[in-house]
């Protein structure tokens, strides 16, 4: 999600996953609505702004369905479920909760793809901290077209990779409108089938070894919400 400025700086541990794919058709999802949202919005109903007067808005439950079309993947299916909900009151009279949210997605293709993921964006203590946390796996069956805009046809061959990323992030409110924190990210490629005596079974293709990446690092974000 979107949080407006933020710096990031970090160390790399271990070997980088060269070539890593993750399907980004799916992030979509989430961007409209796992934004938290402060309690009290503009476009809150009568309820809910009164609910705010009286303590932190209700929680909502928003079920959608997913159906798409593209080259790689053919007609693709699945659903996705968002529930949102406010932790704790606002730290100062007249402040805004920012709304918490838990998010899970699930996605098959005709051409036998999976991929599934959980994201969580909460605002404990009414909005002092805060905690992202996400995981997803993919099982993507892709096809490989040679390297360079004139690779011959005869070069296609099939592989499926296998992908499992996890990543988590802590703030606390440190100043008005500032968080500061860590980061941490953890992911994993593994190779399932490819063709036997291939370009990418024999190695003759840069990056596509197995590979964990792990990443660790401070954070300080921007956040003018409240």
């Amino acid at each position: 999600p979107s949080m407006g400025r933020q710096w990031r700086g970090g160390s790399r541990l271990a070997a980088p996953l060269k070539h890593s794919f993750l399907p980004g058709f799916a992030a979509w999802l989430f961007a409209a609505t796992a934004d938290a949202q402060p309690a009290g919005d503009p476009t809150d109903t009568a309820a809910d702004t009164a609910a705010v007067g009286a303590g932190p808005a209700p929680a909502s439950l928003i079920p959608f369905p997913i159906l798409f079309y593209q080259p790689e993947t053919g007609f693709g299916f699945g659903g996705s479920v968002i529930y949102l909900f406010t932790l704790g009151r606002p730290p100062s009279a007249g402040g805004r909760s920012l709304r918490s949210s838990l998010s899970a997605t699930a996605v098959y293709t005709a051409k036998q793809q999976f991929l599934t993921s959980v994201e969580t964006e909460m605002y404990p203590g009414g909005g002092r901290y805060r905690v992202l946390a996400s995981a997803s796996f993919a099982h993507f069956p892709n096809t490989f077209w040679g390297i360079g805009n004139d690779s011959p046809e005869v070069l296609e061959e099939d592989y499926t990779p296998d992908l499992l990323n996890a990543s988590g992030e802590f703030g606390a409110e440190v100043a008005s409108h500032l968080y500061a924190g860590a980061f941490g990210q953890a992911a994993n490629r593994r190779l399932t089938e490819t063709v036997p005596g291939g370009l990418i079974a024999t190695g003759a293709v840069p990056g596509t070894e197995d590979g964990t990446l792990l990443t660790l690092g401070l954070m300080l974000t921007r956040d003018r919400r409240r």
